[in-house]
């Protein structure tokens, strides 16, 4: 259940965070973070930490077409 509550957390910040973007970039700042969500720039932090590794991994290989080098 713990797992389910962090996904939907994640997955609500992140269609915020790109505003229905089809490309999926960033259109929120974090000052609009914050007002939307006081917590939600250390729930980014938290998620981040937690999965660097997997999230690496993922950048690595180049298996996210939205998660490439600029």
């Amino acid at each position: 259940m713990r797992t389910i509550r962090l996904l939907i957390g994640v997955t609500t910040l992140a269609k915020f965070l790109i505003d229905g973007d089809p490309q999926c970039k960033l259109k929120k700042s974090t000052t609009d973070l914050k007002k939307y969500d006081p917590k939600g720039l250390d729930e980014c932090r938290n998620v981040a930490t937690r999965y660097s590794k997997q999230l690496f991994e993922i950048y690595d290989k180049k298996q996210d077409p939205y998660f490439l080098p600029s």
